[in-house]
C-alpha cells in the first residue's frame, strides 16, 4: 500500500485558477494491479467566469486501463453578492492503445436559480488525432436546452454541432 498526501498553491492551468490544493492518496498494488483512490479538494477556484468556493473530486481507479470520478463544487458565481453556483458530476474514465476515454455519467448544474441536467450519459474521446464529443446534452426543465456533439482532428475538417434552445444570456 502506498498512502500520501499532496499539496498545491496558486495553480493555474488552461483557463482553469485554483488558489490552494489539497490531497490524500491510498493505492494498493502499485508495482503489479495498481488500484486505489485519489481525493483532492480544491479552493478559490476560477473557471468560465465562475468562482467556486471548492471543489472536491475523487478518482477511483480500478486498475491501470479504468476507473470511476465524482466531482463536487460550491461557491459564487459572477456576481458574488448574489449568485451561487453548485456542481456536480459523476462518471467512468478509461485509457487504453492512447486513447483516453471520459463518460460524463450524470451532471447537475445550478446557477442563478437555474437548474441544468445532463440528459443522458455522454462520452468525451481523445487521442492524438483528435477529440470527439458524443452527444452531450442538457436541459433545464422549463424548454431550455444546450447541446454539444461532433469530431475536431488535428489536421482535417471540423464537424462540430452546438445547439442552444430557450437559454438566457443576461
Amino acid at each position: 500500500i502506498i498512502r500520501g498526501k499532496f499539496a498545491g498553491d496558486n495553480l493555474y492551468m488552461r483557463g482553469v485558477d485554483a488558489l490552494r490544493l489539497s490531497g490524500e492518496f491510498n493505492i494498493v498494488d502499485a508495482l503489479r494491479s495498481p488500484n486505489g483512490t485519489i481525493g483532492a479538494k480544491f479552493d478559490s477556484v476560477s473557471v468560465a467566469g465562475l468562482t467556486f468556493d471548492s471543489v472536491k473530486t475523487i478518482l477511483k481507479i480500478a486498475d491501470t486501463t479504468q476507473g470511476s470520478y465524482s466531482v463536487r463544487g460550491l461557491g459564487t458565481g459572477a456576481d458574488s453578492t448574489t449568485d451561487t453556483v453548485s456542481l456536480n458530476a459523476d462518471g467512468l474514465w478509461s485509457m487504453l492503445q492512447g486513447t483516453t476515454a471520459v463518460r460524463l455519467d450524470s451532471l447537475l448544474f445550478r446557477m442563478s436559480g437555474s437548474t441544468w441536467t445532463l440528459d443522458q450519459p455522454s462520452t468525451l474521446t481523445i487521442d492524438s488525432t483528435m477529440f470527439r464529443v458524443d452527444t452531450f446534452a442538457l436541459n433545464n426543465h422549463h424548454g431550455g436546452s444546450i447541446g454539444i456533439a461532433g469530431i475536431v482532428p488535428n489536421a482535417e475538417l471540423v464537424d462540430l454541432r452546438v445547439t442552444a434552445v430557450k437559454v438566457p444570456l443576461a
